[in-house]
């Protein structure tokens, strides 16, 4: 499912992305802003009507609804913590049946398909906007980085480097001996690796056994 990035969410941040950045009035992203801010607000220019009328031709998505109580606290069977409220309390939540933990209910991929396509014909006309926006950004990122190294026990010292057209990080770490000296690197872990029979994938954290032989993620 592709997240929805609203027009006025965008601008938003886009403005303060300019705060932040050292290129001045005539960078792509404050010229991307103020034809942003015209477009939302109407303009009604003739490419603008034609637009218009072609987006009316999409109808927009309507979700269903379905009462399903959730129950918030102790519940029989159920792990809920420590002080978890009791009794607990249920709120109606009618659109529960969205959830689909596999990624596999054809209903709820037929809906999000909708979803993403009427949103697609609403921001189609943008869409030059933003690679150039997305171009901009990251011009402004370091994408080749190494991260400050940190001292894991006596023997080694661990860091998160980052390469140029590479996705995910990649855990290294070096024995203290050979930091001075610039080599002896040990690549832990290649997240990039790890990604690629995945759409999407994020570690969160890591953690090094004491022997430095098994990591935890």
């Amino acid at each position: 499912m592709k997240p929805i990035f609203p027009i006025a969410a965008a601008i938003a941040f886009t403005a303060t992305f300019l705060r932040t950045t050292s290129k001045g009035k005539n960078s792509t992203a404050r010229k991307i802003v103020t034809r942003a801010a015209s477009v939302s607000g109407g303009g009604g220019s003739e490419a603008g009507v034609t637009n218009s009328k072609q987006i009316m031709n999409i109808p927009k998505p309507v979700c269903k609804r379905i009462d399903h109580a959730v129950s918030f606290g102790i519940v029989p069977g159920e792990n809920r913590g420590e002080n978890a409220m009791d009794p607990a309390v249920k709120v109606n939540d009618d659109l529960f049946w969205l959830r689909d933990d596999d990624r596999k209910n054809e209903e709820i991929l037929s809906y999000l398909k909708t979803e993403n396509e009427y949103t697609e014909a609403h921001t189609k006309h943008l869409k030059k906007k933003e690679t150039d926006l997305y171009n901009e950004i990251v011009k402004a990122i370091e994408e080749t980085d190494v991260d400050v190294k940190f001292q894991w026990g006596d023997s080694f010292e661990y860091y998160v480097r980052t390469v140029k057209g590479k996705s995910y990080p990649i855990v290294c770490r070096q024995e203290r001996t050979n930091t001075t000296k610039g080599g002896g690197e040990t690549i832990v872990l290649d997240v990039n690796e790890l990604a690629k029979q995945m759409s999407y994938c994020s570690i969160g954290g890591f953690n090094m056994s004491a022997s430095h032989n098994l990591l935890a993620y």
